[in-house]
């Protein structure tokens, strides 16, 4: 009888202590092998890389983590072009914009890209971050190959 009821009170503390921390997680947001859910905006560099923290991993992979937008590249903010310059600035504060205030913030179709970061389409409140960039002529789309020449003063001012 004793061991009956100190299995019980083991399992009970268990279940109830934080070594099962999945019972704390509301179910949207639960990760997946391709999707971290309910990051947590930091800070973004440019329009298409940013930093989040990513609740429910181990520290080294999810805090301050930089995401790298799949599918699209910015103007480089570092540039030396005036007109690359000033669109890399617009499109930094159209990221801010959207994810800074979103509710919540998803990264789906994640993997890595070549310099370490992850590569994830970020969507903050049910709207593609990186569609949305495209939408407004402040990327244009990119997948890993050879980078586009672009002239940012002609192609920002383009219509789609």
């Amino acid at each position: 009888m004793f061991k009956i009821f100190a299995i019980f009170i083991c399992v009970y503390i268990f279940l109830n202590s934080d070594i099962c921390l999945a019972q704390d997680i509301p179910y949207d947001c639960m990760h997946t092998d391709t999707e971290f859910k309910c990051v947590r905006y930091i800070d973004c560099y440019d329009g298409d890389t940013c930093t989040v923290d990513i609740p429910n991993t181990h520290p080294y992979f999810g805090k301050d983590a930089h995401v790298r937008i799949y599918g699209i590249n910015a103007p480089e903010i570092t540039s030396k072009d005036l007109c690359e310059k000033k669109v890399a600035q617009k499109a930094k504060a159209r990221v801010i914009e959207l994810v800074s205030t979103a509710k919540q913030i998803n990264l789906i179709d994640i993997g890595k890209e070549k310099f370490g970061r992850i590569l994830a389409k970020i969507i903050a409140d049910g709207q593609n971050v990186g569609s949305i960039l495209l939408n407004e002529k402040l990327a244009y789309e990119y997948y890993g190959d050879t980078k586009k020449k672009i002239d940012w003063c002609i192609f920002s001012k383009t219509k789609k």
